[in-house]
């Protein structure tokens, strides 16, 4: 009795899901003495649904994590005349995409408030000028 085997290669292909890209335009701006508003635009390649954005604050060898639904936060509870860098990352299925960071003031104390608010955010990252 004769037996053959015969050998079959197969080659399976699965592709794991990909990262979100970079997210677009991130803009951070001190806006009192105790937070920092950040704006950003979602990434024009998300591989997928985005769950969270991850924001990470950075301060004095210090850092934090924040999380956030929608293309804007603000972080408060800051010291007042700090640099902070803060950085976002698209977070989807597979994890945090490609970060984005920007550096922030946080206004003096004697600076009460700043004279930017939202509807002229653009502008006021050009010139922005606090009320004594």
């Amino acid at each position: 009795m004769l037996v053959t085997l015969t050998s079959v290669n197969a080659s399976v292909t699965s592709s794991l899901p990909a990262v979100s890209d970079a997210v677009g335009n991130l803009s951070c701006l001190g806006v009192s003495w105790e937070s920092i508003q950040l704006y950003w635009e979602q990434p024009a390649n998300p591989n997928g649904q985005i769950l969270f954005y991850e924001i990470l604050l950075e301060s004095n060898l210090q850092s934090y994590t924040h999380q956030a639904h929608t293309p804007e936060y603000t972080v408060t509870g800051l010291l007042p005349d700090q640099e902070y860098t803060l950085t976002v990352a698209a977070v989807n299925s597979a994890g945090p995409g490609d970060r984005v960071n920007c550096t922030a003031f946080t206004l003096s104390e004697s600076g009460s408030q700043s004279s930017c608010d939202v509807l002229h955010f653009d502008l006021c990252l050009l010139i922005c000028s606090n009320t004594e």
